[in-house]
């Protein structure tokens, strides 16, 4: 069968038409373990070629879940909100992520969990400053669920990002896995033992007990 005459019978979002859209690209940098990530990022609605601006890492949930090049817009990533404000926005699809095979994915399981993750962000955003884009002196970083993880882990490993915003994140792996619905699952895949095989191996994955080293404002 074919189509013929076809018409659209709806106008979904049809405002958005009439408002700003930042720009997106994909970008790449070397990451943890000197291998490839992939990345989108969104330009500052007012952008002027070689002036610096804010960066805020967005960074995705899951880990097993992605940042696509598309348009979504919600409370828990409102890149466009940012870029309204003069920021860049990058989306690391950093190790772990889905949609890269499966070797990818699994990459931070057995106790690699939250060792190659931290560092992909790192080198992306040390990237974009190298490139000139952005202002290093105005950083920022958020996420939601494992993204807010790496948020949380970030804020303990360095005092560069001026502000975090991290929902719904772990600080402490052991409670993780004593009342998370899905915590021994969890953790047994990723971290690699459970915490009576090995409770310094859960300490010392925990934020929790690095939370002094913390002086990045967090909401």
């Amino acid at each position: 069968h074919t189509l013929v005459d076809a018409k659209p019978f709806a106008k979904v979002n049809a405002g958005l038409k009439d408002k700003p859209i930042a720009k997106t690209e994909l970008v790449y940098w070397k990451g943890a373990r000197d291998e490839q990530v992939e990345g989108i990022l969104y330009y500052p609605h007012n952008y002027q070629a070689g002036k610096k601006y804010p960066l805020v890492p967005m960074i995705h949930g899951g880990p097993h879940g992605a940042s696509h090049d598309s348009f979504q817009e919600r409370w828990a990533e409102p890149a466009n909100l940012l870029a309204q404000r003069g920021a860049f926005v990058l989306k690391p699809n950093y190790h772990g992520s889905s949609d890269y095979g499966l070797k990818w994915g699994e990459s931070i399981s057995g106790g690699n969990y939250n060792e190659l993750e931290w560092i992909d962000v790192e080198k992306g955003v040390d990237s974009l400053i190298a490139k000139g884009l952005v202002d290093p002196g105005r950083l920022g970083v958020m996420g939601w669920s494992n993204g807010s993880i790496i948020s949380i882990e970030l804020t303990t490993r360095t005092t560069r990002y001026k502000a975090a915003s991290a929902g719904a994140g772990d600080v402490n792996w052991i409670s993780d896995w004593g009342n998370c619905q899905f915590g021994h699952s969890f953790d047994d895949y990723y971290i690699g033992k459970v915490p009576m095989d090995d409770p310094q191996l859960y300490i010392d994955k925990s934020p929790l007990f690095r939370m002094d080293k913390v002086r990045t404002p967090t909401i």
